[in-house]
């Protein structure tokens, strides 16, 4: 391992090599030629090679952001706020309907409840789970 990474050093810091000249000449036909060896018996010109530019970031890397980008991303962040509006509401709902469930069960009334059709008073076990399901309901729901 520590020889790869001394190879990988020794390699980034050995200079780089000057480029050929590139050699251009025209033909009889007036149709340019470019090659590392200049013509034989041909007039040609070397020509000093430009360095590569140097890697920076690309479009692809890096996209910038276009108007019908922008105007999506406005979109959908006014769908998230308005999902979130729902939701709040929603939520606001349900709190109420069980904070009026917990006080109905509460009051100490005389409930009923419906079980396969029928009718029957609800026991005094099964309203004091009722209201400690419920309790639980809303703790974890409603409270904050």
């Amino acid at each position: 391992m520590r020889s790869l990474v001394l190879l990988a050093a020794l390699l980034l810091n050995t200079p780089q090599a000057p480029a050929a000249p590139i050699h251009r000449w025209v033909d009889e036909r007036g149709v340019p030629h470019y090659s590392d060896r200049p013509a034989p018996g041909a007039d040609s010109q070397a020509l000093a090679a430009r360095p590569a530019p140097s890697p920076g970031p690309s479009q692809a890397t890096t996209p910038r952001p276009t108007r019908r980008a922008a105007a999506e991303q406005r979109r959908f962040e006014a769908l998230l706020r308005r999902d979130a509006r729902r939701e709040a509401h929603a939520r606001q709902q349900r709190c109420q309907q069980l904070a009026e469930h917990l006080e109905l069960l509460q009051t100490g009334r005389r409930l009923n409840t419906e079980t396969g059709g029928e009718r029957r008073p609800l026991s005094e076990a099964e309203r004091r789970t009722l209201i400690e399901s419920s309790r639980e309901r809303w703790r974890v729901s409603c409270a904050r």
